[in-house]
């Protein structure tokens, strides 16, 4: 008898004991995927113009030039150095000018320029000693010169101006500035010749052995 009920108990115990651990038991949770990163913009190329830019322009360069007789006062001569350098994910060209005018004296300008690829024309900023910042302008290609053309306030007064750099080769090139007159007429005010630093030397030096 007491057999019969031992056993009858060890019974009734694992019944329970599997009913408790069905209730308990439960499929483990399963593992959400993770949701697909977000793709990354693609990053933007520097574009042909702006390399052209750079290539033309880059480097170290000794300046010498004149100014002609206008409003402004008379002619005068000038010399100094420009250093241009790219900029910054090289979308941009950076310049910076030292030079001396006869007349007005030290002058030290600071510029940048760049391709916009929105507008698709050249522009920039330029900041000197002389007054307050000015755009460069809009810029294009005309055969082989690079012409800006913009407008300027002077005296209360608005007026055209264009900057054309010319006569391009990989060790020199030129750079002109019209202002309009009280008619509107651009008129020739400013020429700078730019001659890339030491590339004179190697000519010299063969010159030199002759």
């Amino acid at each position: 008898m007491k057999l019969r009920i031992a056993i009858l108990l060890l019974a009734t115990s694992t019944l329970a004991f599997s009913q408790t651990t069905k209730a308990t038991d439960h499929k483990p949770a399963e593992k959400k995927s993770a949701a697909p990163a977000a793709a990354m913009p693609a990053m933007p190329t520097v574009s042909e113009e702006q390399a052209k830019l750079a290539k033309i322009f880059k480097g170290s360069w000794t300046v010498t030039g004149k100014t002609e007789a206008g409003p402004n006062g008379p002619a005068e001569t000038a010399t100094g150095t420009e250093k241009n350098f790219i900029g910054p994910g090289k979308f941009s060209l950076l310049t910076d000018t030292n030079m001396k005018f006869s007349r007005m004296g030290p002058f030290q300008g600071h510029g940048v320029m760049y391709w916009d690829p929105e507008t698709k024309n050249y522009t920039g900023t330029w900041c000197d000693n002389l007054g307050p910042c000015a755009t460069q302008g809009i810029g294009q290609w005309e055969g082989d010169n690079l012409v800006f053309n913009s407008e300027m306030k002077m005296g209360g007064q608005t007026s055209k101006m264009r900057q054309t750099y010319s006569k391009i080769t990989p060790n020199s090139f030129r750079f002109t500035m019209e202002m309009g007159d009280p008619s509107g007429a651009l008129q020739p005010w400013m020429t700078l010749d730019f001659k890339r630093a030491g590339a004179a030397a190697p000519a010299a030096a063969e010159a030199a052995k002759k």
